[in-house]
């Protein structure tokens, strides 16, 4: 695809900068412009759309509080699949603009928009419920805290929440696969869906068994020293080894978690 994007660019002057690449279940438009074409582009899942046999959506797929049902959800992703990529969307209108390049700048506009939000959610919201979760299954909650425990605690609480982001970002690119494939069944998609149907069933967590952080331990190791029955090679994810290496948890605050299966509640942004 990269490659044909390149070679139509060239041919045309610049003229034709779009390519679509699918399997007939997923359809990416890729932009010749992006900053990493590679990377940069828009992805829609028919399978999960149509709700095909198979094609479970995971914790990137929750629907917005906008719609009020799943079937809402799922018309306005099949009217959105059918306006950008048919073929109105690659003809230009009056002002010489097509519909895909007004949506890459309002799209820029909605994207700083976002970053604000999510910075602040992640770093006002999660990390600090997540030091005082870890804090508290430490047995210091409440207590005073010297500067060198806030250290290690903050420091301790910032690699775990990087691990976290760096897996879902993995998972959502599919370099993690989180639906097929020898990972999927320890995935963290597949760990947070097990938690969250666990508490809308209001079940209690035990206090003593230690399966949750075990498994995420287990995701942590393999992306660190690899793992060949995972498909994971510790050559491809050695630029990651600084925040998974051998010992996954470097830090006290953080390793004392895995003693027991129940976590102190971290709030999880808003919905």
């Amino acid at each position: 695809m990269l490659r044909y994007l390149r070679r139509v660019d060239d041919v045309t002057n610049g003229g034709l900068r779009w390519g679509i690449l699918t399997n007939g279940r997923h359809w990416r438009l890729y932009f010749r412009g992006a900053l990493s074409v590679a990377e940069d582009f828009l992805e829609i899942d028919l399978g999960k759309v149509l709700e095909l046999p198979g094609c479970e959506r995971d914790l990137l797929d929750k629907r917005p509080n906008i719609f009020p049902d799943d079937d809402a959800w799922r018309l306005h992703l099949l009217r959105l699949f059918a306006v950008i990529f048919g073929r109105s969307a690659f003809v230009s209108d009056h002002r010489g603009e097509t519909f895909h390049q007004v949506a890459l700048r309002e799209g820029k506009q909605w994207e700083a928009r976002v970053a604000r939000d999510l910075s602040d959610t992640v770093f006002r919201r999660i990390f600090p419920g997540l030091c005082r979760a870890l804090a508290a299954a430490d047995g210091k909650a409440g207590s005073a805290l010297d500067a060198a425990y806030l250290d290690e605690l903050r420091e301790g609480a910032l690699i775990l929440l990087y691990r976290l982001l760096f897996v879902l970002y993995a998972e959502d690119r599919n370099l993690l696969p989180d639906e097929i494939g020898p990972y999927a069944d320890y995935s963290l998609t597949r760990l947070r869906l097990e938690v969250a149907a666990k508490k809308a069933r209001s079940d209690r967590p035990s206090d003593r068994m230690k399966a949750y952080w075990s498994r995420l331990d287990g995701i942590f190791q393999a992306i660190g020293q690899g793992d060949n029955g995972l498909g994971i090679s510790a050559v491809q994810w050695w630029s990651v080894r600084s925040i998974s290496g051998a010992d996954p948890c470097p830090r006290p605050a953080i390793r004392q978690r895995s003693r027991g299966h129940r976590f102190p509640h971290v709030p999880s942004g808003p919905r």
